[in-house]
Parts: structure tokens; sequence; C-alpha cells
């Protein structure tokens, strides 16, 4: 996986700063775009969950939320934020693991690859991270990658190399691994372009 060396040395404050700028403060836009996706209060897995931007808002809107993130100092963050929001008490599991390495007992109505968390997959890492992700779902399950849309700017940090991810690129394997599919596009508050590819397990 890549860009591990890279959330190794970012300071949390540098990174939920730049989310707070990519997608707003209050309730972020994508966050707000997720809620009205995911229809029902069923379990859902968020892939590079980071410090719970995103799965605070899920937590408390009812969901069985797992959440799965290599970075330790990441997770005891979210947790914080859990208990200081009187959370403790909801259906959740955080898990300090590699998505590629570990091996889950359950499986998923919703798997979310947020912000840009495919791009931190290699092109080859990328493909079998999909295949995986085709196992976990349910029947009729969804699955929605979130990225910059074409001709944004993917890279605004220093040393952060990401891998695109297009969904036109991408059309022909998503239905070849199993999956209906469609994106959108939307603007941030901030004003930033970003992708939706939404993937159906049929």
């Amino acid at each position: 996986m890549n860009n591990d060396e890279f959330y190794d040395s970012l300071s949390i404050e540098i990174l939920e700063d730049f989310a707070e700028k990519t997608f707003g403060k209050d309730l972020p836009s994508d966050v707000e775009r997720l809620l009205k996706l995911l229809n029902s209060h069923s379990k859902v897995l968020e892939i590079g969950c980071g410090t719970g931007r995103i799965g605070i808002e899920l937590i408390k809107d009812g969901f069985e939320y797992f959440g799965i993130d290599k970075q330790k100092k990441y997770l005891d963050l979210f947790l914080e934020k859990i208990n200081r929001k009187k959370l403790g008490n909801k259906d959740f599991e955080l898990i300090n693991k590699s998505f590629e390495e570990f091996d889950f007992d359950n499986k998923f109505k919703f798997i979310l690859f947020s912000w840009t968390v495919i791009g931190d997959f290699s092109k080859e890492e990328q493909l079998l991270a999909i295949k995986k992700t085709y196992r976990l779902l349910l029947k009729d399950g969804i699955c929605i990658l979130e990225n910059p849309a074409k001709g944004e700017t993917y890279n605004e940090l220093n040393l952060y190399n990401p891998t695109p991810f297009y969904y036109e690129d991408w059309k022909k394997e998503l239905t070849k691994i199993g999956f209906s599919h469609y994106s959108k596009e939307y603007f941030t508050k901030t004003g930033v372009k970003r992708e939706l590819t939404i993937l159906k397990k049929i």
C-alpha cells in the first residue's frame, strides 16, 4: 500500500485541517452525500476510517459501524471523539489493521472508500481491494469510492503519492468483477469537484 511513511509522519492537525478545507466544517459535503446514499441503517465498513470524520456521523446516525485503519494514532483519536460525544453505547468496532491483510467475519450492506483512500493503493492493489470488497458485500450490497474528479488536483500535500482512480478507466473491469455501477460528480461546500463511483453487487 502506498504512502505508509507519509501517514506515519503526517500530523493529525494537518490532516483534519486539509479535510475541512476540502469538504467544509459543520456537516462536511461528503458526509452529507453518503448519508443520502446509505438508505438503511445496516452494517457498514469504512476502509481507511482515520480519525472518524465520517464514522462519527454514521455511528451517531445508527449504523452498525466497522472502521479499519493502519494508523493507531488516528483510531485513538477516533475513540476519544466517540467517548467525548457519549456514543460508547452504540454499535461499532475499530480495527487497527490493513484492509488487505485482515480477515473479516462479517458481510456488509455498505463498504466505503471515503475521501481518496482508494488512491493509497497501487493499481494492482486497487483491483485486489475491489475484488475483496465484492466478496465482503451482501447481495445487492453497495460500495462507494470517492476521489477528486478528473481535472482536479489529486496530490495537494507534499510527499503524498496517490494512484488516481477514475470511473471511466475502470468500467469494464468493474463489470467483469460482477458489479453494476455508475458515477456522479458533485461540488463540495468549498468548491472542489469530486467523483463518486457507486458499485452494486448483483
